[in-house]
């Protein structure tokens, strides 16, 4: 029988240093390969938590550029109460600690004004909480619906209200929601990880003022009076209704017109001199005599009116419409 050579070449195994030079590419691929995963990671957690802070603004604010049958969409909170959240859970339930009442529910409210027989209601408007205005699902364990920026970060104090968030509704003027980032904490620990930074940086308000109201105070509302009037009318002023939290608010009161002449389709100025806060959304406005009665052509006007108010929807930063008081 022939004996098998075997080459020393070929039962050569690696030497000490090659192994080491092996599990040090090894290594190295795989710190590569981890801090490129990790920072994958990182962006797609700020780029989720960029993506919820835009859906609580829709849910504050709604979103106007969207149209329903041709018309601006008016919804979200503060086209239903008339004002800001205090805090996220509101958007979610309603009111912000358990102990709160319970919101004031979708509904109608009477306009009513007081006129010789009384008060006399004239029309309504619609208003009031029909949320959950986030979508969100329960939380694991909890069971608890919150929406949570894309760290998943935890307020120990006040995680209930705000689900992690940094919130403020400055005075119920602008609300600022911040993201406290990837380390958890105020600031940035880390100059060289930019995902520990605050988001949204100090100072910048996920809604502003001029997102959801205007103050018509030195503004003026344009008044169109079709219909001639029984004669030269003065002290005529413009009244406009809001709802907030579920019921009509005092009215905004305009400073008195200039004299109304007998003649057709003619316009005035209602001009408001004092602080008067407009919500977004769907609004009612009466003229009125400066008796308080609904001016029909004449003061004081007919007890019961005979006109209905005019209705009409103001949009964030858009022009403001002009009032139809038709008298004819």
């Amino acid at each position: 029988m022939n004996a098998r050579y075997i080459s020393p070449v070929s039962s050569r195994g690696f030497t000490l240093v090659e192994l080491l030079l092996v599990i040090f590419l090894l290594g190295s691929l795989a710190l590569v390969a981890t801090v490129f995963v990790d920072g994958v990671n990182e962006q797609s957690r700020f780029d989720e938590t960029r993506a919820r802070l835009e859906q609580i603004r829709r849910a504050i604010v709604g979103d106007t550029s969207r149209t329903l049958n041709g018309e601006p969409e008016i919804r979200g909170f503060v086209a239903d109460m008339g004002r800001l959240p205090k805090c996220l859970r509101e958007l979610t339930e309603g009111k912000c600690d358990d102990t709160d009442p319970d919101p004031a529910l979708w509904d109608f409210g009477e306009i009513s004004i007081s006129g010789v027989s009384g008060v006399v209601a004239v029309g309504e408007l619609y208003g009031g909480w029909r949320g959950p205005y986030l979508d969100t699902l329960p939380e694991s364990g909890s069971g608890n619906r919150l929406l949570r920026d894309g760290w998943a970060n935890v307020d120990e104090t006040d995680d209930a209200r705000n689900f992690g968030w940094q919130y403020s509704d400055l005075s119920g003027v602008a609300v600022m929601v911040q993201s406290l980032g990837s380390d958890s904490a105020v600031g940035q620990a880390d100059a060289e990880n930019p995902y520990q930074k605050d988001f949204p940086a100090d100072g910048k308000n996920l809604v502003e003022e001029t997102d959801w109201r205007l103050n018509l105070k030195d503004k003026a509302l344009r008044v169109r009076i079709a219909g001639s009037a029984a004669a030269d009318i003065a002290n005529l002023r413009l009244q406009v209704y809001s709802m907030k939290d579920g019921a009509v608010s005092a009215p905004l009161t305009s400073d008195e017109f200039g004299t109304l002449s007998g003649v057709s389709a003619q316009f005035s100025d209602a001009v408001f001199s004092a602080d008067a806060e407009l919500p977004f959304g769907m609004h009612a406005a009466l003229v009125t005599c400066a008796d308080g009665s609904v001016f029909d052509g004449s003061c004081p006007g007919a007890s019961p009116p005979l006109l209905s108010p005019y209705y009409f929807v103001f949009l964030p930063r858009a022009q403001l419409p002009t009032i139809q008081w038709n008298i004819q």
